[in-house]
């Protein structure tokens, strides 16, 4: 996705069924050599993605420059799903600072990164004490954000853009030219 005048804009479209990091690298390296044959660079300065980590894994490798963000929407999705999956959803809605806290989750990936560390460690003290579910949702935090994906992914702190669901709109467009 690429931006102009402020508005995302999808540059590239790639179908394709298998997600491995390979194929990830194989399609970036024929993008580096159609730009090259034109002239251009392909070059990515910001890169934003769904949490796959092969393919945070192939733009690390292809371009390590670029600054690699997770998308705010999947971000807190994953979230909610894991609180409905664990049966904390009526939790979530009836108590406030079972809410509260967990919405907490949701939203520290817009704050500062220099204060993240600080900042899970606060929720982490003040667990709420309500029937252990709360406890399952933070042992889940910190293996999947803190531990497999990390927070410098996810946090996007200062950053405009914080989701892909431009070029996602654009790619749900494509199947309805059939």
């Amino acid at each position: 996705m690429g931006k102009h005048l402020g508005e995302g804009l999808p540059l590239v479209w790639v179908l394709t069924s298998a997600r491995y990091e390979l194929v990830y690298n194989e399609i970036f390296s024929t993008l580096k050599s159609k730009a090259e044959k034109y002239r251009e660079t392909f070059a990515l300065e910001f890169v934003y993605l769904d949490f796959e980590q092969a393919c945070i894994n192939a733009v690390e490798s292809e371009f390590p420059a670029a600054t690699i963000r997770g998308c705010w929407f999947h971000y807190t999705q994953c979230l909610y799903r894991k609180i409905q999956k664990l049966g904390l959803s009526t939790l979530y809605e009836e108590n406030d600072s079972v809410c509260q806290w967990l919405r907490s989750f949701m939203d520290i990936t817009l704050i500062d990164g220099d204060v993240i560390t600080g900042a899970i460690t606060l929720l982490r003290e003040n667990l709420p004490s309500d029937n252990g579910l709360p406890a399952k949702f933070l042992k889940y935090f910190d293996k999947q954000w803190v531990q497999k994906v990390s927070p410098k992914y996810w946090n996007l702190g200062p950053h405009h853009l914080r989701t892909n669901n431009l070029v996602e709109g654009n790619s749900e467009n494509i199947q309805h030219w059939k």
